[in-house]
């Protein structure tokens, strides 16, 4: 998953239920940072990692012979 997709499915999440929906705050990218914010506290705060790519390999484990898959996001 790219990062900006994962912003894209937090921006529902980051709206109040008690707040006016607003086409304005859509196009001037208020939700997006809303969003944007929230997965960097997930990401720095709560030290929670991407989904790892299963693609990218980065190393082979030498105690259990399994390949290390790499945790990051996908090339925008």
């Amino acid at each position: 998953m790219k990062r900006s997709d994962a912003i894209k499915k937090l921006m529902p999440k980051c709206i109040s239920h008690f707040e006016v929906l607003r086409q304005e705050s859509y196009d001037n990218g208020e939700y997006y940072r809303r969003a944007e914010s929230l997965l960097n506290f997930i990401e720095k705060e709560l030290r929670m990692s991407p989904p790892p790519i299963n693609k990218k390999i980065k190393d082979i484990d030498e105690e259990t012979s399994q390949y290390i898959r790499v945790q990051e996001w996908e090339q925008e």
